[in-house]
């Protein structure tokens, strides 16, 4: 069966969609009435996905923008800030920092949207990320990837002070008091460049957060200083291990807005009036594997995952009566459910601390196998992910960074399917 795609931004482009090639890595994009979904698909599972919904006051999270306090509050240390027109924003102002003026301007960014009656939420601890350095107001601190080792890191913290040290002897006043108030994080992808490419992308984030962080105070008043790319294109940049090779979308708009951010990948505009996007790529059924509770394995055995407010439990099962087993099946069985178990926690976005009760092992040498491998799937987790225990009660102790919300609140099935 095939399928026409178009790619206006390669001229000349044009090709019959024959048969999906599972594995390359590939983005698609969808608009719906809940906002823009977005899909990385890699040997016909989603290893990543995202909704950034539709925000009709059109300052979406991330947003910096230069606003002006209409109203203070003293017993909540807290202020109004009008962000446009008709839009403000709630700041919640620490104790130890004085309250502002009413009529006083501030440089502040969106952190939550506005929910139901409530203004949307800003802060003034600003933060700017790149693709391989992440800039925000602080003290002045250099920081490195919990994924870097002792010698990288190291490396790395010589080559922003060095980096720094020189810009502090180039610049003016106002841009040093700028460095003494930014803090610099390099991300795991800045330690793979040479010294000379280091110091080039340094010095280019460093001058757009100065452009946003000092020069945005300049601006007029709604001013905005700062307008973060859409979800995808910052994944796309952020992991380029992934190895997005192609980025397709049925919306018009989506394809003109992709095609404009992303010039070394192909985006191309999907058009069947037959056979949908999302039912070639089969994205419901993807979605729900990644969903629900119960996950069943090749082998027969299954892994159950239990979202609780304090931490992630996940059981394993291997479907069959445990007392007539052998060792080297049990130690099979975990690992295949190790392998996925780190791809449903990578896929649905969970964090926090995470207890994993494997299929119970006698031997000292299986238990040491199945605790190396868990060890290696942390390791190649994007996200930092740490193995922290192996428990008097057998039970395999996981934590690993919140970056952003999990799949089952952000209810991406519900709202795709709606």
């Amino acid at each position: 069966m095939s399928r026409k795609i178009t790619g206006v931004n390669h001229p000349g482009l044009e090709t019959e969609y024959k048969s999906k090639d599972t594995n390359k890595g590939k983005m698609l994009l969808f608009r719906k009435e809940a906002g823009d979904f977005s899909f990385y698909l890699y040997e016909d599972r989603i290893w990543h996905c995202d909704l950034e919904e539709h925000n009709p006051n059109g300052l979406s999270i991330g947003t910096v923008v230069l606003g002006r306090v209409e109203k203070v509050l003293s017993e909540m240390h807290a202020c109004f800030v009008k962000l446009q027109p008709t839009i403000s924003g709630f700041l919640s102002i620490p104790k130890s920092h004085p309250l502002p003026h009413q009529n006083d301007y501030l440089l502040v960014q969106v952190i939550k949207d506005a929910q139901k009656n409530k203004e949307c939420e800003v802060t003034q601890k600003i933060e700017i990320p790149g693709e391989f350095f992440v800039l925000k107001s602080g003290h002045g601190t250099l920081q490195v990837s919990k994924k870097a080792t002792d010698e990288q890191v190291q490396k790395a913290t010589e080559f922003m002070q060095n980096k720094k040290e020189m810009l502090l002897v180039q610049n003016s006043e106002l841009y040093k008091a700028f460095l003494s108030q930014v803090d610099i994080l390099c991300r795991t992808d800045a330690l793979a460049l040479s010294e000379t490419e280091f110091q080039k992308e340094l010095e280019a984030s460093i001058e757009n957060a100065y452009q946003i962080l000092v020069l945005g105070k300049s601006k007029s008043l709604y001013g905005i200083s700062y307008k973060p790319e859409p979800a995808y294109v910052q994944f796309i940049k952020r992991h380029p291990a992934y190895g997005v090779t192609e980025v397709l979308t049925d919306s018009k708009e989506l394809f003109e807005e992709a095609s404009q951010y992303l010039k070394d990948i192909p985006v191309r505009y999907y058009e069947d009036t037959a056979l949908d996007l999302a039912s070639v790529y089969r994205i419901p059924s993807l979605l729900r594997s990644i969903s629900e509770k119960k996950v069943l394995l090749p082998s027969g055995g299954s892994i159950v995952i239990e979202q609780t407010e304090a931490l992630v439990a996940i059981d394993v099962n291997s479907g069959k009566k445990q007392s007539k087993l052998k060792e080297e099946y049990l130690l099979s069985a975990n690992i295949e459910a190790c392998k996925e178990i780190f791809y449903q926690i990578q896929a649905r976005n969970l964090s926090g601390m995470i207890l994993i009760d494997f299929i119970n092992l006698q031997s000292k040498e299986s238990i040491e196998s199945l605790l190396a491998e868990v060890k290696e799937c942390c390791k190649k987790d994007t996200v930092f992910c740490r193995f922290v225990d192996y428990t008097g009660l057998g039970l395999v102790e996981v934590t690993r960074q919140k970056l952003s919300m999990p799949l089952h609140e952000k209810r991406m099935l519900d709202k795709f399917e709606y």
